[in-house]
């Protein structure tokens, strides 16, 4: 979000949930008991794209629709400068030192 400052574009950051899906079995098993449907998982996901009521709305991490705290690793500077590079060289970018 902060490479993007001044334009029109924004990122955000969500948590869809625990949500009921092939991959959340054939990871964990089918005996878990998983009260969201793919549907609710994908709710706040939508809402971030065309709802007017986010929109200019950059840099934040949701949960429900609501505005939420990430956890200390998120917020940790050196650690998302790490992550961005690291993420920029395994897809074959520039990185930046």
């Amino acid at each position: 979000a902060r490479r993007l400052q001044g334009s029109y574009v924004t990122a955000n950051c969500l948590h869809p949930g625990t949500v009921n899906t092939r991959l959340l079995h054939d990871s964990f098993g089918r005996a878990l008991p998983v009260p969201g449907t793919p549907e609710q998982g994908a709710d706040t996901v939508i809402y971030l794209a065309v709802h007017p009521e986010v929109e200019g709305v950059s840099g934040q991490y949701f949960i429900s629709r609501r505005a939420s705290l990430p956890s200390t690793l998120a917020l940790n500077a050196p650690l998302q400068r790490r992550f961005w590079q690291e993420s920029a060289r395994l897809a074959g970018l520039e990185v930046e030192t």
